[in-house]
């Protein structure tokens, strides 16, 4: 890995304010390179380390945006196939929850049919029990 040092931090005026800092980087190792990258805001009083590092995040961002780019896009693919097919299986689910729901409907009105129909003397008291009835 190269290691870097700063040739230059020199601020960018806009409106007589520092806008940006651009940042110029040689290599110290390994073959000789150089770049310059433009940061946000008024850097000139960071140690070099950290305009080492703003420079080469800066730079990477830009450099390697066009790769990161169309991967991120297959991800957000791939994550739309996946909730498509999430999708369609939470409504197969829901879709035999109604069914059990109606099964369940169904065999608790037969039930109640079928005690109507064995047990027809016990229909309802309106609330009086054979206790009130002998108290009265």
């Amino acid at each position: 890995m190269r290691a870097w040092y700063v040739v230059g931090k020199y601020p960018i005026y806009t409106d007589e304010k520092v806008t940006h800092t651009e940042i110029t980087l040689a290599t110290m190792s390994g073959s000789y390179g150089t770049f310059t990258e433009r940061v946000i805001g008024d850097q000139t009083s960071k140690t070099n380390d950290e305009l080492i590092k703003l420079a080469r995040d800066a730079y990477f961002k830009s450099e390697y945006a066009d790769k990161a780019m169309p991967e991120a896009v297959q991800k957000v693919d791939e994550l739309s196939k996946k909730t498509a097919e999430y999708e369609k299986t939470i409504d197969q689910m829901q879709a035999a929850i109604d069914k059990s729901e109606k099964i369940a409907q169904l065999t608790t009105a037969t039930l109640n049919e079928l005690i109507d129909k064995m047990y027809p003397e016990e229909e309802a008291t309106d609330g009086v029990t054979d206790e009130t009835a002998k108290e009265n």
